[in-house]
């Protein structure tokens, strides 16, 4: 076919494209058995440099993907002579199979016109893979996407279904509130980690307002839906409106707080749960209770005190904190404190042979041959061979009963 492309650019130009047509114009779009010769008619103009339009696009409409994707590829060239280039590139930027939809993209920072963002947005709909991915990633080093949508808000310009769904990944807060207010806007707000004060305030006011519900609990739902779909950035926005309230209004919800604390899906609600539920009580002595029989949660309590912005109140757990500097509560002892913190010992990792420049950093890229737990540092240990040739490498954590100023060293 390549020999055959090849000889017809040596023959007459008009006579050999004006045949091309002919045959093109024979065949079916819609039959599978005809994409290959729809795409070797396209690929003769292409190779003579003539747009042909009507076939562009008959060979876009192929139900052969591999066809479309020729079509795709041909745009990088051919788009100035297509009339409404951009739609047909959004229209295979929404195709079904991911070369498709990379050509197009690519074919998109050739065109590079007003509507170019919206062929990323629509691709951006789709799954990604690793090479799609890395397709997108440089067609918006040449297509500024984020100006696109900056402009259009600035202006009042409605956008695409598929430009609001990336602006609601991408914009900022203040961006977002230009946008109609929607439950997803306000829902996108309230995942900005850098959003302010304002900024939240107008997308719980909206949203509560919407869900014809109470600010606080609209707050407790937003925390429950989201949590269960693992959305902690939105989680942590609605966390910190409600750690802002006062405790005699999370007194009225201190049931579904504690529900936060001890059931919640991510880390983000059960931070959240534990550091709301000790404001209503303006006590940690249940909150800690009820962590007690748990390392994990144990670990969700502490990680909630800097949450506190009560000075007094974060003072008050000082007795509550203090003895687990030194051991765990009896109910969090055993295999739960030992799958947390590690069996008592030391770990060690034997390595055969033996790096050439015994370092810490050479065992970092290395996969022992054999690791278990040891009373202390030595060579007998059960299973592992002599230590000719060979290196033993150990680490573990050192408990301290009473505070005072330590020195440590190693002597070998």
């Amino acid at each position: 076919r390549y020999r055959a492309r090849l000889e017809l650019t040596g023959r007459d130009k008009v006579e050999s494209l004006a045949a091309a047509a002919a045959l093109a114009d024979k065949l079916d779009p819609s039959n599978a058995a005809h994409a290959q010769a729809l795409a070797e008619t396209l690929w003769v103009h292409q190779m003579r440099h003539v747009a042909n339009e009507p076939l562009l696009r008959k060979v876009a409409s192929s139900v052969q993907p591999e066809a479309r994707a020729a079509a795709a590829r041909a745009l990088r060239y051919w788009h100035p002579e297509v009339k409404n280039a951009g739609a047909l590139l959004i229209q295979l930027a929404s195709d079904g199979d991911a070369r498709v939809r990379a050509e197009a993209v690519v074919a998109a920072t050739y065109y590079n016109g007003p509507d170019a963002a919206e062929v990323i947005f629509a691709a951006e709909q789709h799954p990604k893979d690793l090479q799609m991915a890395f397709v997108l990633d440089e067609a918006r080093k040449s297509i500024n996407v984020d100006q696109y949508i900056k402009d259009a808000l600035a202006a009042g310009w409605p956008l695409s279904a598929a430009a609001e769904l990336y602006t609601l990944r991408a914009a900022s807060p203040a961006e977002l509130m230009k946008l109609k207010p929607t439950e997803p806007v306000y829902l996108a707000i309230l995942s900005r980690s850098g959003a302010k004060a304002n900024e939240l305030d107008y997308a719980v006011k909206g949203l509560a307002a919407l869900r014809k519900t109470s600010e606080l609990q609209l707050l407790v739902d937003v925390i429950a839906q989201q949590d269960e779909k693992q959305e902690a950035g939105v989680v942590a926005g609605a966390g910190e409106l409600l750690l802002a309230r006062p405790a005699g209004a999370l007194q009225k919800v201190r049931e579904p707080l504690r529900k936060f604390a001890l059931e919640g899906k991510t880390d983000a609600a059960r931070r959240i749960g534990f550091a709301s539920w000790i404001i209503a009580d303006a006590s940690g002595a249940d909150a800690f209770i009820a962590a007690s029989v748990d390392p994990a949660r144990l670990s969700d309590a502490l990680a909630a005190i800097p949450m506190l912005q009560d000075n007094a109140l974060r003072a008050g757990l000082y007795e509550q904190v203090r003895p687990l500097m030194y051991e765990l509560p009896a109910a969090a002892s055993g295999a739960a404190q030992r799958a947390a913190f590690g069996e008592i010992g030391l770990r060690y990792d034997y390595y055969q042979p033996n790096p050439p420049n015994v370092a810490l950093e050479s065992f970092d890229k290395l996969e022992p041959k054999k690791s278990g737990v040891a009373p202390n540092v030595t060579y007998n240990l059960p299973g592992v061979p002599a230590p000719e040739a060979s290196a033993l490498r150990f680490t573990g954590t050192i408990q301290i009963s009473r505070g005072g100023s330590y020195t440590f060293y190693l002597s070998s």
